[in-house]
């Protein structure tokens, strides 16, 4: 069986209020351990329909969506990856 992904970091831990230049999301990027395809990102215990890019077994890119709330406003979620049957630990986007 595969070891559970480890997060070790996320860069950046938070977004601006129009979530990037177009309004289309922040750009992150996760590093860790145990990294594969295929990944998904889950927000607040959700799937997200936007597949990440896993770069490395150790380093994956995904886009932030905007807050579907308030675009006013950054997102505030928990972020966890979910690889080869497991999930990662969870971190914080504020």
């Amino acid at each position: 069986p595969k070891k559970k992904p480890k997060i070790i970091s996320m860069l950046p831990t938070n977004g601006s209020a129009n979530a990037g230049k177009a309004g289309t999301g922040t750009p992150i990027v996760f590093k860790g351990e145990n990294f594969s395809k295929p990944a998904t990102v889950y927000l607040d215990g959700k799937p997200q329909s936007t597949y990440p890019v896993v770069n490395s077994n150790v380093s994956i890119s995904f886009l932030m969506p905007p807050n579907p709330d308030d675009k006013t406003k950054a997102q505030k979620v928990s972020v966890q990856l979910y690889i080869g049957c497991h999930f990662s630990n969870s971190v914080d986007f504020r």
